[in-house]
């Protein structure tokens, strides 16, 4: 009678555990600077070149944007229609600038690089706004090149707001790039990348903390 508490307990420890759910979040080492499965190797690969066809369509939407403010907006009777040609320049010439940098290389397939666990210390954001700052004081030029000698009848004011809304859209401009939807692939692609390196490479995600003595 004394032996049958032994032998249950015995029993008990030696079951082996459930198996688990799901599989655990894999946790990247310094050392991990290769890519450690398929979706990352195809997000490098997206991020490893220059995305030319974004530039290039930026170029041609310039030249596109420039003959319709020449050809079109520039010859309307209405002061309000010849304001579009300005806003669309600006807007154009802004993103070409603005686009210059995430459409550049993100990733190496043999070097990912990734924030380390204390979080991120650099940002792209002051680049961001010297660009912006840059097309705004630029788009200005650009349109007035464009547009060549004013017309006598256009009042000062007009000319003013011509200035005033093709710089503030070359500003804009700028910053669209950085925007997911319509961001270049390299881009997208490196900040997915930067996702899965931060979070681990699982469906979930993790919070992790530390002490330094």
């Amino acid at each position: 009678m004394k032996l049958a508490p032994t032998v249950l307990w015995s029993r008990a420890v030696d079951a082996p555990p459930p198996p688990p759910t799901d599989p655990p979040a894999y946790i990247y080492a310094p050392t991990d600077i290769a890519p450690r499965s398929d979706r990352e190797r195809k997000l490098c690969e997206r991020a490893s070149t220059v995305d030319w066809l974004y530039l290039s369509a930026l170029v041609l939407a310039d030249v596109a944007t420039i003959y319709v403010d020449g050809q079109v907006f520039k010859y309307q009777n209405e002061s309000q229609l010849r304001t579009i040609g300005p806003a669309l320049v600006g807007l154009t010439w802004g993103a070409t600038l603005g686009a210059i940098y995430p459409a550049l290389p993100k990733c190496d397939p043999t070097w990912i690089s990734y924030a380390p666990p204390e979080g991120e210390v650099r940002s792209s954001l002051p680049y961001a706004l010297s660009m912006a700052l840059l097309a705004g004081a630029t788009a200005p030029v650009i349109m007035g090149i464009e547009t060549g000698p004013l017309k006598d009848n256009w009042t000062t004011t007009e000319r003013v707001t011509r200035v005033l809304v093709s710089g503030a859209t070359g500003f804009i401009g700028a910053l669209l790039p950085y925007w997911t939807v319509i961001s270049p692939r390299t881009w997208r692609a490196g900040q997915e990348l930067a996702k899965i390196r931060a979070w681990g490479d699982s469906n979930g995600a993790f919070l992790g903390y530390g002490f330094q003595f």
